[in-house]
Formats: structure tokens, sequence, C-alpha cells
């Protein structure tokens, strides 16, 4: 039954039914014999500050190990970053050193997708098999690409690759009706003397969510199902990238997505609502880069956005369409001082018009942003550094942010390295404009960060602590204010705490094993006056820790993670409190050396623990997820 209802979702999405007609001519094409293309010597990629922390996830597309679906899953289980998750098909948003949802900043291939209306995405929305690699850069080191980062910026990658040719086709069935199918390309091509590399990528999604849980809300601790909370979800990706020379390239990438969920009541709300969600996203990019000479490259990128959101609650009589569409224009320039320094420049006009019945109409918003920085290497290429400042001109409201970093490698294998900068995060066009609640004396926050680290690699080794410190003042946060909730800035909050990442290989003959701990320890306090007493923010746990046993043996792989989540405060006077869990999951794979076809099995929730992220969402207990890849790739046809 759940392979045919897959089979049959997967005919009627025509997104994957053109990504797997793209998928099979490339197949043929690949087959052929062609002229093997030019090293690429123009590609767009981002330029990290020296020092700055940060976290890769590569190969997000044939991603074996944890064989997570979205973006929220894939982070919440390889970095710090705690998801705040209402459950299956439901929001999921982060917070990363305590900041909140919207002290994260997403990017798609350098450029800011968060929404102004909200300030934050939805992560449970983003399918990771649309992308090549996520990034996770420290709130120390986000003014490099954006205001308003001050916990965590996470960089998505889709760029066409001119030396890979590749097609995989990926569906997954797995419990409560939950079915997963996913499509995706990478071409070569030769238009004459033109070298094109196209990526097409499709993910269709249909889950039913129907999983019993234990409702602690009833007196004898029931067990019941949940119902009328689907989530539905088509979404393509296409890339194409032109090298008109060794020393130009333009890429056009194109994002399209529509999700449809039905939203459902807290397990504490004894009632039947029809309560719905309707989000339709169109992206578009334009980069061009040039290499004007041996010292000087430029890159521009135009960017347009369309989101909406339509909301419907039959019970409370709403019918809201909340719509903004966004242009943004970023112009890069990067100067080389010989072989060891070089400036960088850039300046972003982002220019926004959004609707909302609660906006009482239309509100346009206008932002202007720099950047200015040097960074290089001295002492034999010993020590690195990164210094500037980004600058950000909001309704009169000037701000600069300057930002230094800089690493020392103390030998061949230790190094360490240190940030600090200032952040700026402006208020959302929801904070400003929103009825009610409506404030629009809010000031902007502010705050300073500041982190030490310490890395060891050695042969197959690989540690990394670091401690981090944020003071901020102005922080905006939504309290109640009679019936109604509002935005207000508080007094102050400081944020401080230590994180560990450690990879540890072992190799006997044809066994591999890789042990690979995570953990962080955080305090974040708050006052909402000067003199108010100082408590914990909500929603942050003090303690995660995460643990990976991943064994390989000739085509088969087997990885264990346990993952564990401390109690976080509910309340800001920390009267009431979630409290802590351990989930444990297991995913096997199998493989055969140079065979196409992949199969896996993931076991999520494998002790069957009941447990509730955020209050009153229902979480799944034990369940089960099956997985068939196959993927040609073009040395595979030689």
């Amino acid at each position: 039954m759940g392979l045919q209802s897959s089979i049959t979702a997967l005919l009627d999405n025509r997104f994957l039914v053109c990504a797997f007609f793209i998928l099979y001519y490339s197949v043929g094409f690949a087959q052929q014999p062609s002229e093997r293309l030019p090293e690429v010597l123009v590609l767009d990629s981002l330029r990290y500050a020296k020092g700055a922390f940060r976290v890769d996830v590569d190969s997000l597309n044939f991603r074996a190990q944890t064989r997570a679906l979205n973006l929220s899953e894939v982070l919440s289980s390889n970095t710090n970053l705690f998801m705040k998750d209402n459950g299956p098909g439901m929001l999921s948003t982060p917070t990363y050193r305590g900041g909140d949802a919207t002290h994260t900043n997403l990017l798609w291939n350098g450029i800011r997708i968060n929404s102004p209306m909200l300030g934050t995405v939805d992560f449970s929305e983003i399918q990771t098999g649309h992308f090549k690699k996520a990034t996770v850069i420290s709130g120390t080191s986000t003014n490099l690409f954006s205001t308003g980062g001050m916990g965590a910026a996470i960089n998505l990658n889709n760029t066409p690759s001119f030396t890979e040719e590749y097609a995989s086709i990926q569906s997954q069935i797995g419990s409560f009706g939950n079915t997963y199918n996913h499509a995706v390309v990478n071409q070569n091509l030769m238009l004459g003397k033109v070298a094109v590399a196209v990526r097409v990528s499709a993910n269709m999604v249909r889950n039913l969510n129907e999983f019993s849980y234990i409702n602690n809300s009833t007196p004898s601790n029931e067990l019941e199902i949940s119902r009328d909370s689907k989530f539905n979800q088509e979404s393509a990706i296409t890339s194409i990238s032109v090298l008109l020379s060794s020393k130009t390239s333009i890429t056009f990438n194109s994002w399209n997505q529509r999700s449809r969920r039905n939203v459902v009541s807290p397990v504490n709300q004894q009632i039947i609502s029809n309560r719905n969600q309707n989000d339709t996203i169109q992206r578009m990019q334009l980069i061009l880069n040039h290499q004007a000479s041996d010292r000087v490259e430029l890159k521009q990128v135009f960017f347009y956005d369309n989101n909406s959101n339509h909301y419907i609650d039959t019970i409370a009589d709403i019918n809201n369409n909340n719509k903004y569409y966004s242009i943004q224009s970023l112009s890069s320039l990067t100067f080389d001082l010989g072989e060891l320094h070089r400036i960088d420049a850039q300046y972003l006009f982002q220019f926004t018009e959004a609707s909302s019945m609660n906006y009482l109409g239309f509100v346009s918003d206008i932002r202007n942003e720099g950047k200015l920085g040097v960074t290089g290497t001295v002492d034999s290429k010993r020590i690195g550094y990164s210094v500037g400042s980004r600058f950000s001109l909001w309704r009169g409201n000037f701000q600069s942010m300057p930002f230094a970093s800089a690493i020392f490698k103390l030998s061949k294998s230790w190094s360490f390295s240190t940030a600090v900068s200032r952040t700026v995060r402006i208020p959302t066009l929801n904070e400003v404009y929103w009825n009610p609640g409506v404030n629009n004396a809010l000031k902007p926050e502010e705050g300073n960060t500041a982190e030490l680290g310490l890395t060891l690699r050695k042969n197959k080794t690989s540690i990394r602590t670091t401690a981090f410190f944020g003071d901020y003042e102005n922080r905006i946060r939504w309290l109640p204010k009679g019936s109604i909730f509002s935005p207000v800035n508080i007094s102050t909050s400081e944020v401080y705490g230590v994180e560990l990442f450690a990879v540890q290989e072992f190799v006997f003959n044809d066994f591999n094993l890789q042990v690979k701990p995570i953990a962080s320890y955080l305090q974040s306090l708050g006052r909402s006056t000067p003199n108010a007493d100082q408590h914990s923010l909500t929603y942050t746990p003090d303690l995660l820790a995460q643990l990976w046993l991943v064994g390989e043996y000739k085509g088969l792989s087997c990885s264990y993670h346990f993952s564990y989540t401390d109690r976080r405060y509910i309340t800001s006077d920390e009267t009431a409190y979630m409290p802590d869990y351990i989930i444990q999951n297991v995913v096997i794979n199998w493989n055969r050396k140079n065979s196409p076809l992949s199969i896996g099995l993931r076991v999520n929730n494998l002790a069957d623990l009941p447990f509730q992220n955020m209050p009153w969402f229902a979480m799944p207990g034990r369940n089960y997820q099956f997985i068939i890849q196959y993927t040609w790739r073009a040395n595979t046809f030689s």
C-alpha cells in the first residue's frame, strides 16, 4: 500500500516527473563519448573570514549517514543548533547560542532569504536534497554576509558542477503514511566553445503524519492518534551556469516551492479545528562573476523573492494571506594586495513590499548595507586575519558593525582562533506593523560577541573546542500585554558557553569506524528592566549532547545516533519548563562497490520514548523509513 501510494503520488507531481525525464535523458547523454570540460577558473563561492567558526555538512544529495530529509533534521543532528519543533509537518525554527529564530540568517548561495515579515524561515519546509552543502557560521562572523545573524548564519549551496556528471532518484516510504521522492541531475554541455553546467533538483513530500502519542494533558495519559496533520510539498530548483571565458561566468538559479499543511492544535486544547496553511515560494538569482584582472574580481547578484503565506482558520473565521516580494542587488569587489592580503568591498540594496490583513494594507521597506574588509596572512602564513566593518542604513538609523578574527597556527597539528564583532538586528515588518500588538517605538537589537577556539587536527583525529560570549541590548521579545502579545525591547541579555566538535576515525582492514561527539553548554540570561532580576531566556537548553557511531564494512554501513536535550524554560520567570529527553536513531545502508543502487533503513526514536520538543505539541514514538536510491555517475559508463 505504501509503495503504491508513493508511485501514485510520484506520477501526480509535475515537478518530479519533469525531473525524471531530464534524468533519463542525461543518463543516455552521459554514456556517449564527450569532450572533457576545462577546469573552471571562476566559480561562485563565499569567502569566509580567517579563523571564523563554521561547520560544513557536505554531500547533502547522497548523505547516507543521517538519511535526513529536511534542513531541521540535518542541522539538529550534525550541529549544536536547537530546533524548536512543533511536530511532524509543523513549524520548525532554530535557536543557536541563546539566540531567537530571528537571530539565525539563512543564506542561499550567499543571499539572505529570511522572511522580512517574520524575520525567520521554517526549516521543516527546506528539503536538503536540493543542496550540495550546508555551512553554519557563528554570529561572530556573520557580518561578512548580512546584518541580524546574532546567533548564526547558514549558507545553502547548490552551484552546478562543471567537473561532475551524475543523476539520482531517491524514494522513501515511512511510518504514518509518509512518503518522500527526490530526483537530481547535473549535466555538462559544450555549446561551441562555451561550457555549460545544468543542475535540476525536484522533491515531492506526502506526509499523513498519523502517529500515536500519549496525551499528558489527560488525567490518565491516554493514547491518542494525531489527525488532521497532513503535510504536502512540491519543490524544484534549477541552476544553469555558463562559463563565457576562463574569467567570466553567469549563473541563473530558480527555486519554486508549494507547501500545504493542516495546522494541528496543542494536545491540551480539546477542540476539533480546521486550520490550513498554504505557502508558495518563487525565488530567482542571477549571479555574474568576472575576473577583471589578476588582482580584481567583480561579482554582481540580483535576487527576486515572491512569497505567500495563506492561513485559514474556519473556527476563528480567519482567512489571511500574508504576502511579500523582495528585490536585492548585491555588488562585490575583491582587490588582491599581492599574494598575502585582499580587500573585500560590498554594497547591498533591498526593497520589500508586504501586505496582510493585520497590516491594514501594504507596507514597504528599504535597506542599504555595505561591507569593507581586509583579509590576509602574515608570518609565513602562520597567522591569518580578517578585519573590517559592515554598515547599515534603515529609516535614517545608521549602524556600524566592526568585526575582526584571526587564526594562529601553533604547530603542524594545533591552531588557535579568535573572533569579535558587533551585531545589529533590525526589527521585522511584523514587529513594527502587526496589529494588534504593533510597536512603532522598537529599537534595533544590538550586541557584542566574542569567541576563542582551539583546534587539533592530526592523522584521523579532529578536535575543536570553542568558548563564546555575547552581550545584547534592546533584545526584542514578544511578551503578553493583557490579552495580546506585543514585541518589546527588554533591557539586556547575555550568553556564554562552550562547544565541542570531535571526530576520531579507526581503520581495521576493511572495517572503518567513525566516532563523532558534539556538545554545547550554554547560559542564556536576560532581564526586562535594568533593576529586574536576571532569568534564563525561554526555549534555550543549557546542555545539548550528541554522539555518532558510524561503522562501514565494504558496502554495508550502520550509524547510531544518540541525542540528549536539556530542559528548557517556557516562562520568563523560570516557573515552568519542558523536561529533558533522549532520542536514539539507527541508520543501516547498503551500497555494493561500484553499484548505482543503495538501500537504507532508518529507525527513529529507537527506544520509543514519549517526549515533547515544544509545550503541548506531540512528537512521534518509534518509526521507520525505508529508502531506495539509484545514482548514475559519468565514470560508471566509461
